[in-house]
């Protein structure tokens, strides 16, 4: 047991001992990974999704990546090289919300288009998924 008394940040002795690693014991990469989720609460939502749920999955991560990293960038460049003058410029509503905007935009013209670059990654998280589910899990190798 782990003595909190004088760090004074934890309620109770238990909290560490519950969210902790238990000493002495040396479960799997599956089992860590299944107390992970659990502790998130999310561990049911992992269990029993269909081939085509996790593909959906993938295909919005791979839209999220290429809007948030190519996109966006390029929308927020446009809009801040624009030296429109004061009738037609920016007001002070554009220029405080143009971010959320630009990543919209940028989150709309991504599912809205059929970029091969979404695709390709797409297809490469779902083999990583794929590999990752099939790899065998070692276990701790103890000294």
């Amino acid at each position: 047991m782990i003595d909190t008394s004088q760090s004074g940040f934890l309620s109770s002795p238990t909290m560490l001992a519950d969210v902790g690693p238990r000493i002495g014991s040396t479960p799997s990469a599956t089992e860590d990974r299944r107390q992970f989720l659990s502790m998130l609460g999310i561990e049911n939502r992992m269990q029993g999704q269909s081939d085509a749920a996790l593909a959906d999955q993938h295909r919005e991560a791979a839209e999220e990546l290429v809007a948030v990293t190519f996109i966006e960038p390029i929308l927020k460049q446009m809009r801040e090289s624009s030296t429109a003058p004061p009738p037609w410029g920016p007001g002070p509503g554009e220029k405080k919300f143009r971010s959320l905007m630009d990543g919209q935009v940028a989150r709309d013209l991504v599912q809205a288009s059929d970029f091969p670059l979404v695709d390709r990654l797409a297809r490469d998280l779902r083999g990583y998924a794929a590999s990752d589910a099939a790899r065998p899990r070692m276990t701790d190798v103890e000294a």
